[in-house]
């Protein structure tokens, strides 16, 4: 899995770098105190600035080969490290996943089958969870996943009508904007 993610990062991070509104892109995988939050990079967009200068975003990259192709997206609620104590309250048995516990405010989520890249604000897919198990009550799908030899995620499915998100491809080295996943007002109400 450690493979896979660090391919999203290189998608990520040329993606970063081609799009018109960045102005810098900083890697910040080799830095524990980023990657306790679980944020990749730190960004700078055009025109966004305030009264010190420039305002860096955070933005974590994700890897996951059933978007795209199965028309939902996976939100990580926990994840269980099996080799973990569990003897003490504070244990590091059972941590909250990504999908809540990161402080990026863009996910960057490369479909390699696809060869697409979903971008995500942080809030839309927190409030995605939200509309999903409010609209699909007990028929919301979770799974376990294996992440790795000891860890286990669970994950909440959640289909891509409650989700907003831009799609961008790569075609032959170039990225280019698709679309953007509005979400309807009936579902969004």
């Amino acid at each position: 899995m450690m493979e896979e993610g660090k391919i999203a990062e290189q998608e990520v991070e040329s993606f970063l770098n081609w799009h018109p509104a960045v102005t810098e892109v900083k890697n910040v995988t080799d830095r524990p105190d980023m990657q306790s939050k679980d944020v990749d990079f730190l960004v700078t967009l055009k025109g966004l600035l305030d009264t010190f200068g420039k305002i860096e975003l955070p933005i974590e990259a994700k890897w996951d080969t059933n978007m795209g192709v199965t028309g939902n997206i996976a939100f990580e609620l926990t994840r269980f490290y099996l080799d973990a104590a569990v003897d003490t309250p504070d244990s590091a048995f059972i941590r909250p996943g990504w999908s809540w516990f990161s402080e990026a405010k863009r996910f960057c989520i490369w479909s390699p089958f696809k060869r697409n890249l979903y971008m995500i604000e942080d809030h839309d897919l927190r409030r995605a969870l939200q509309l999903c198990m409010r609209h699909e009550g007990k028929r919301t799908r979770t799974h376990i996943v294996e992440t790795d030899k000891d860890t286990r995620t669970l994950i909440v499915t959640i289909p891509e009508r409650y989700v907003r998100f831009k799609l961008f491809s790569k075609r032959d080295l170039t990225w280019q904007y698709d679309r953007t996943n509005e979400v309807s007002k009936e579902i969004a109400s």
